[in-house]
């Protein structure tokens, strides 16, 4: 049974046990070929939000939720979503592919911060462009579990677990005053690093194996080669 409850236009939901509260143009649905297994998922309000599977090899998609906001999406292809929310926001999305099954995902608000083929157990708080993503390819050791980023802009985390990154991220051009930003440096990275932090700053970056180290600031500082257990406080151009 779907339901279509409230004040709303122009919602739709093609699958059993769905609901729509309100809002205008939201969607909960299959694939366009009708397959996929879409379930016991929430729309509350909003507008132009979806949840889907994706043709052609279609995927799982229940229990997840979204609360508001504008043209927010969850969808899984061949894999699977559940127990996932997007609270808020303009353009967040929620995607697994690849067989991936990801669980416990959230997006609280910001503008077009993404979960790309997993992040169990992961946050985004808000923030602009903001990533989480794992190896679709890779074993659960390559999947990003338990991290997060609370905030920043074009910053991302990769196949890494327990890993945070606070804020900072890419510099902007102070000519485009609201999102879409103009970035005028990269965003700060973490990759292939499990238990790392890097608390504020831009451009920087700890990948290839390097557990349980740290950036505290600054610009362009670089944590990799497997340098476990490094730290980093703030300056510029540090390796």
């Amino acid at each position: 049974l779907n339901q279509i409850a409230g004040r709303g236009n122009n919602n739709t939901t093609t699958e059993g046990l769905n609901c729509i509260l309100g809002g205008k143009a939201n969607q909960i649905g299959g694939a366009l070929d009708g397959g996929g297994d879409v379930a016991y998922n929430l729309i509350a309000s909003g507008g132009a939000n979806e949840i889907s599977s994706i043709a052609p090899a279609d995927g799982i998609v229940s229990n997840c939720s979204i609360i508001s906001g504008q043209s927010n999406f969850i969808s899984a292809q061949d894999g699977s979503i559940t127990h996932s929310i997007i609270s808020s926001g303009f353009e967040n999305t929620i995607i697994s592919g690849q067989g991936l099954k990801h669980h416990y995902q959230a997006i609280c608000s910001g503008y077009k911060n993404e979960f790309q083929h997993g992040g169990q157990t992961s946050v985004i708080l808000g923030g602009h462009t903001n990533l989480i993503s794992s190896n679709p390819g890779g074993g659960f050791t390559e999947w990003s579990v338990g991290s997060g980023i609370l905030s920043g802009i074009d910053n991302s985390i990769s196949s890494s677990h327990g890993s945070v990154i606070c804020g900072g991220g890419a510099s902007l051009d102070a000519a485009v005053t609201i999102p879409p930003y103009t970035t005028t440096s990269n965003g700060n990275m973490i990759s292939a690093s499990d238990f790392c932090g890097i608390l504020s700053g831009s451009a920087n970056q700890i990948y290839e194996s390097c557990e349980y180290s740290v950036i505290g600031g600054g610009a362009y500082n670089i944590v990799t080669g497997g340098s476990s257990g490094s730290a980093i406080l703030s300056g510029g151009q540090n390796v």
